[in-house]
């Protein structure tokens, strides 16, 4: 009977995880730190489990989970774009030791520098040489 209990407590998981991935529109790693598991787990429960539980459910999580993979790469970007912003105010304020601190931008060859507040060095640096 110990068996029986444990097979439908991972089935209990899987629906339980499916509903808030679907509620939530979350990712399989937020997944995973809500329910305390691995997402190696979650992934399991979603992929596995869950299509033979509930086929509805299925779908909705797996539009989620579609969804998700495709902004992916968004998030990635966002997530380094914060990386650096902060430590450029480390820079700013003098912690030259912050972990994630960078050296200063190297010019181009033909020796342009960005301008304070301009983002990106090659657009800076093409524009001001069809300026001229």
């Amino acid at each position: 009977m110990g068996v029986l209990s444990l097979k439908q407590d991972i089935e209990e998981r899987a629906l339980r995880t499916g509903e808030w991935v679907a509620e939530h529109r979350a990712t399989v790693r937020a997944a995973a730190k809500e329910f305390g598991v691995s997402k190696s787990t979650v992934h399991k429960d979603l992929h596995d489990r869950l299509p033979r539980l509930n086929r509805a459910l299925y779908l909705q999580v797996r539009a989620v989970l579609d969804e998700n993979r495709a902004e992916r790469h968004l998030r990635g970007g966002e997530a380094t774009r914060k990386k650096y912003r902060g430590s450029i105010k480390a820079q700013a304020a003098g912690e030259e030791d912050s972990p994630a601190a960078f050296p200063p931008p190297v010019p181009f060859p033909c020796g342009i520098l960005p301008e304070k507040g301009e983002k990106h060095l090659q657009t800076a640096a093409l524009l001001r040489i069809l300026k001229r």
